[in-house]
C-alpha cells in the first residue's frame, strides 16, 4: 500500500512540475540580400500545423518569441513579394533561449509571383467551395445565398408581370456572374500582383494615405471607405459611356434585353482592368488600405447591385437621393433616351447620390418598367459569351 501511494506522489509531482513548467523563448534576425536587416517579416510559430504564436520583425529584422511551451516547432519567414523560408524542428526546453541563425529572405521575380498569387486565388476558390473558409469571408456561398434571396423577391413581387423567372439569357448572365467573379480572379491574380510588385507594393501607397484610418473608429473607416470606392466607381461608370473605346466593352453589359437580378455581373472582363486601377489608386491615396471588415461592405454591394437589376419596383422612398434603385437603373439601360443625354443617365452603383449632385438623375414619369433595352444595333450583337468577349476589341 505504501508503495502504491509513494508512486501516486511522484507521478502527481512530474505532473505538476511539467504543468507549470517555465516556457522557452526563440530569437532571430532575419536577413536580405546583400545582408541588409528586414523589417515586417511575418514570423510565425506552427505546432503539428496550427499556428501557436505569431510576430513581426523590427526596424533592424530581430524578432523574439516568447514564453513558449515546450515542444518541437516549425517556423515560418513570410512577406508579401518574398519568397517563403521555415526552419524545421525547433526543439524549445523549460526555459531555455534559444538564438536562431540568421535567415536571409529573398526577393521574389515576377515569374515567382504570378505563380504563387495565381496558385493561391485557385486555393483560395476551392477552399470556399469546400467550406473551409469562414463564413463571413466566403464569397461563393455569400453571393448564391444573396442571389437566391432576390430570386424570391422576384418570384414574390415581380414589377413586369409577363417577364418568365428563367428570362431570356438568364443562363448566361448567371455564367457572367461566377466567371468574372471567380475565373477570371483566378486569371488575373498574378497580373494585378506584378502591377502592385513594380509600384513598389501597398506599403508605399499606403505611407502617403491623406487620411489616417487609425483616427476614426472601425465603422467610420468602413463607410468612408465604401463612399470612396462607390465614387470611384461611379467615376469609371461614365467615362466607360463617354468614351467610344471603352463603351465597346461595356456594351456586353448593356446587351440585357431582358432585366434581372443576374444581369448585375453581366459585364466584360476588361471593365475591371479599368475599374481595378483607380480603385486602388484612390483607396490608397486617401485611406491607405482597406478596413479589417470589408467583408460587409461586399456583401452590401452585392445585395444592392442585385436589387437595382431585379424586376422588383424598388424606389426606396426618400432615401432614393441617396441610394442606388431598380426604378432609376432600369431607365440606365433604356434604348431610348433624352436628346441631350446621349451618354446615359442613372450612373449609379450603390448611391445614387452622385447623380443627383452631377446632375446626371433623369426619371421619366412612365415608370410601368415597360422600356425596350438595349442600345442601338443590338439585335446585330453577338449572342454567346465567346462573341461578347471578343466585341469590345472590335470596332464598331
Amino acid at each position: 500500500m505504501a508503495t502504491k501511494i509513494t508512486l501516486f506522489i511522484i507521478a502527481l509531482m512530474m505532473f505538476l512540475s511539467s504543468s507549470f513548467a517555465q516556457g522557452g523563448s526563440i530569437a532571430g534576425k532575419v536577413l536580405e540580400e546583400p545582408n541588409k536587416a528586414r523589417q515586417n517579416v511575418n514570423v510565425t510559430l506552427k505546432l503539428e500545423g496550427n499556428v501557436e504564436e505569431e510576430v513581426s520583425t523590427d526596424e533592424n529584422g530581430e524578432y523574439i518569441i516568447e514564453n513558449v511551451e515546450p515542444g518541437t516547432y516549425l517556423i515560418e519567414f513570410t512577406r508579401e513579394y518574398c519568397k517563403y523560408e521555415k526552419i524545421d524542428s525547433v526543439l524549445v526546453s523549460p526555459g531555455a533561449s534559444l538564438i536562431m541563425e540568421d535567415v536571409v529572405v529573398t526577393e521574389e521575380n515576377f515569374f515567382e509571383t504570378i505563380s504563387r498569387k495565381t496558385s493561391g486565388t485557385w486555393n483560395w476558390v476551392v477552399s470556399m467551395s469546400t467550406l473551409k473558409t469562414p463564413w463571413n469571408q466566403n464569397y461563393l456561398y455569400g453571393l448564391i445565398l444573396v442571389s437566391l434571396l432576390v430570386l424570391l423577391l422576384e418570384i414574390a413581387f415581380p414589377w413586369r408581370k409577363d417577364q418568365k423567372i428563367i428570362r431570356k439569357d438568364f443562363w448566361l448572365d448567371a455564367f457572367y456572374m461566377f466567371f468574372n467573379f471567380f475565373i477570371f480572379s483566378i486569371v488575373i491574380a498574378g497580373v494585378y500582383a506584378v502591377i502592385e510588385k513594380s509600384l513598389g507594393g501597398v506599403d508605399v501607397m499606403s505611407s502617403i494615405a491623406l487620411f489616417d484610418k487609425s483616427a476614426l473608429p472601425n465603422w467610420a473607416f468602413l463607410i468612408v471607405f465604401f463612399i470612396v470606392n462607390d465614387f470611384v466607381q461611379w467615376f469609371t461608370h461614365v467615362m466607360l459611356h463617354k468614351f467610344p473605346l471603352l463603351w465597346r466593352f461595356h456594351k456586353v453589359h448593356h446587351s440585357v434585353q431582358e432585366m434581372g437580378f443576374a444581369a448585375h455581373l453581366r459585364y466584360h472582363w476588361m471593365e475591371n482592368i479599368f475599374y481595378k486601377p483607380l480603385k486602388t489608386f484612390a483607396v490608397m491615396i486617401l485611406v491607405g488600405a482597406e478596413p479589417e471588415h470589408a467583408f460587409f461592405m461586399h456583401f452590401f454591394s452585392i445585395l444592392i447591385g442585385h436589387l437595382n437589376h431585379t424586376n422588383v419596383r424598388i424606389t426606396w422612398g426618400p432615401l432614393k437621393y441617396v441610394f442606388n434603385n431598380s426604378v432609376m437603373h432600369l431607365y440606365h439601360h433604356a434604348k431610348e433616351l433624352p436628346a441631350n443625354r446621349a451618354n446615359g443617365v442613372n450612373f449609379g452603383i450603390s448611391l445614387s447620390i452622385w447623380d443627383y449632385i452631377f446632375k446626371k438623375n433623369y426619371i421619366p414619369q412612365d415608370q410601368d418598367g415597360s422600356y425596350v433595352l438595349g442600345f442601338e444595333g443590338i439585335d446585330n450583337y453577338p449572342k454567346g459569351f465567346f462573341g461578347q468577349l471578343v466585341s469590345g476589341f472590335k470596332k464598331d
